[in-house]
């Protein structure tokens, strides 16, 4: 009786190994890959002075391959430029994508402008008077006005010059090289309009008077336009919608915005973990700061790795929404990965091996 039941015993346990064996490699479970990573929005706007007379521009895409756009503002100028932030850009603020956040302002271009303005309203006072009946005898007048057109032209030639020179260093746009090229140009054309009138004053023909300072208005016209549209393009306007956060000091960076409607989650993944991970799979997070959690899925690994507390780590991206702007930019959170079912023979082996790499 006691054999039999030796054998029974032996016979349930052999059977109970093979059923833990099996199961090793019959039964599934989800593998997940778990730690805490950090959100960052998708876009980011920055505005840096980096120098004395510069200021840049930079547009960062946070997705898997980072993406930078520059734009540089080099001010090399014999007046004094202002560059200020309008006011009402408060820290935590939102604001619209082309919303004017910073004007560069020259003292030169809004002289110039006055003064062009205050020889616009003489020019249509002088046609008046022509059309009107009256005679002025203005010879002196227009000699002065031709050594004034003159002086102009002399004094503007440098600058073309000094433009072209920094045009081929690439150190301004071909925009600011054809607005002082067109300036010039006019300068050109106001010294043969003063020696016209000039001529004209002189034979006393009033028809000519006339036609010269219709001409003259309408070149008057022509540079006060030339000018404002300069002016204006030196007003800058934010390209992305987004929360206003605070600039860092350490950096020069005056003005910083973040288009937060979808955040980017970035995981770091240990090296030995990364093979088991694919975009697509299931990425869950549990959002510190707001007790939120979100779902969405792997959009990308990246292809390189960077140290991350000694230890060599694959970044994976997700793709989180945030309509209602509850998670800010720099959040924390607890991630995970599902990589798939896997029996529970692989699951030891995994931990095996990660148990081999971190010793």
């Amino acid at each position: 009786m006691r054999t039999r039941t030796r054998q029974l015993i032996i016979i349930a346990l052999v059977a109970a190994g093979i059923l833990a064996i099996a199961s090793l490699f019959l039964v599934k479970i989800d593998h997940q890959i778990k730690g805490r990573g950090r959100l960052v929005a998708d876009t980011v706007w920055t505005l840096s002075h980096i120098e004395q007379d510069k200021i840049k521009a930079e547009l960062e895409q946070n997705g898997l391959d980072k993406k930078y756009r520059f734009s540089l503002f080099h001010f090399n100028r014999p007046d004094v430029v202002n560059f200020h932030i309008k006011p009402g850009l408060d820290i935590g603020s939102f604001l619209e994508a082309g919303t004017r956040v910073a004007e560069i302002s020259s003292y030169i271009d809004e002289n110039r402008v006055a003064e062009l303005k205050g020889q616009l309203s003489q020019a249509k006072a002088r046609l008046s008077a022509l059309q009107t009946g009256a005679k002025p005898a203005l010879v002196e007048q227009a000699e002065q006005q031709l050594e004034y057109a003159k002086t102009q032209l002399r004094t503007f030639e440098p600058q073309l010059q000094r433009q072209k020179k920094l045009h081929q260093q690439n150190l301004v746009s071909d925009q600011q090289l054809e607005l002082a090229q067109a300036q010039y140009e006019i300068y050109e054309d106001n010294v043969d309009l003063a020696q016209a009138r000039l001529q004209a004053v002189r034979t006393g023909e009033k028809s000519e008077n006339i036609q010269i300072e219709k001409a003259q208005i309408e070149s008057l016209q022509n540079q006060i336009e030339i000018l404002q549209k300069k002016i204006d393009a030196k007003t800058l306007s934010s390209p992305i919608a987004g929360l206003i956060v605070q600039p860092s000091s350490l950096k020069s960076e005056l003005l910083k915005v973040c288009h937060i409607d979808t955040m980017v989650a970035q995981f770091p993944v240990k090296e030995s973990d990364i093979k088991n991970v694919h975009v697509g799979q299931k990425f869950s997070l549990h959002v510190f700061s707001t007790g939120a959690l979100k779902k969405a899925t792997v959009s990308g690994i990246s292809q390189q790795t960077q140290m991350i507390n000694n230890q060599p780590m694959f970044m994976v991206i997700a793709l989180i929404e945030n309509a209602d702007h509850q998670i800010l930019p720099g959040t924390t959170g607890a991630m995970r990965i599902t990589t798939g079912r896997v029996s529970l023979a692989e699951l030891i082996y995994r931990a095996w091996l990660n148990f081999q790499w971190n010793k």
